[in-house]
């Protein structure tokens, strides 16, 4: 009978501290709200998003920016390929018309550090069915930059001309894309600050200081890229379509909002 007094006794204490602290606010009452409390709106997807508290908050918007150009600088593939059943002789023919040819390619212009050697390499030429060693193949190949963009339809059909047996892998560049990776810079920033114009307007905010900005991109990919079967001798300047290179800046802007 103790036992049981005991028991109720401390349901009865227990009871009265929880209404105790009900009453006092440590316990949250169901269906109430704090006044400190707050409700937090759902973030927006895509590239413009508007985050955080009154006091905290920001709006952050990526803008794009591009400069299209006229390339002023050519990268050539270009060089002999022999084949020869003695590797003495196929590497003494390699040697004589790649000599050749880089004195014709210094004759026209291009300055040694243009020219820098990509690929030489001497490999064995089998007849598998008979299992016999054929000969052997000698690939000379080096990387020319030629400045002078509309002399490169001369200079492929000179080289050819002098013995070069491969001319391949054209591309095409800008030599000092600094002063269009700015103008596409300043294109992304104007794209930045209308986008953070427009979301603010449209959620009834204004905007503030810019709190961070970042950039990616500015590179120039060649977007125009070929393969040359050389000319015979004689046959004139090979014709060459340069296309066009496009710098990109991206940039990522974050403003205060009030």
């Amino acid at each position: 009978m103790r036992g049981l007094v005991i028991f109720f006794g401390a349901l009865v204490s227990l009871l009265l501290l929880l209404v105790l602290l009900a009453q006092t606010g440590v316990l949250p009452v169901r269906g109430a709200q704090s006044s400190g409390g707050s409700v937090a709106a759902p973030r927006a997807s895509g590239a413009m998003s508007l985050s955080g508290s009154a006091a905290t908050g920001g709006l952050s918007v990526s803008g794009e920016g591009a400069v299209s150009v006229k390339p002023d600088v050519a990268i050539v593939q270009l060089g002999v390929d022999i084949t020869n059943p003695s590797v003495s002789e196929a590497q003494s023919m390699a040697t004589q018309q790649m000599g050749a040819v880089l004195q014709k390619l210094k004759s026209l212009g291009i300055a040694d550090k243009d020219i820098r050697t990509t690929q030489y390499s001497v490999q064995p030429q089998m007849d598998y069915q008979k299992n016999v060693l054929t000969g052997y193949r000698v690939v000379n190949i080096v990387q020319v930059t030629v400045r002078q963009i509309d002399k490169l339809g001369a200079v492929l059909d000179q080289v050819v001309g002098a013995g070069a047996t491969k001319v391949q892998g054209i591309s095409f560049t800008i030599d000092d894309p600094s002063k269009l990776q700015a103008e596409a810079r300043d294109k992304a920033i104007q794209d930045a600050k209308a986008k953070a114009e427009q979301m603010a307007k449209a959620a009834g905010v204004k905007l503030g200081k810019v709190t961070a900005l970042s950039e990616s991109g500015g590179t120039v990919p060649a977007r125009y890229e070929m393969a040359i079967a050389p000319a015979a001798r004689g046959a004139g300047d090979v014709p060459i379509s340069t296309g066009e290179s496009e710098i990109r800046v991206t940039v990522q802007m974050v403003f205060d909002i009030e």
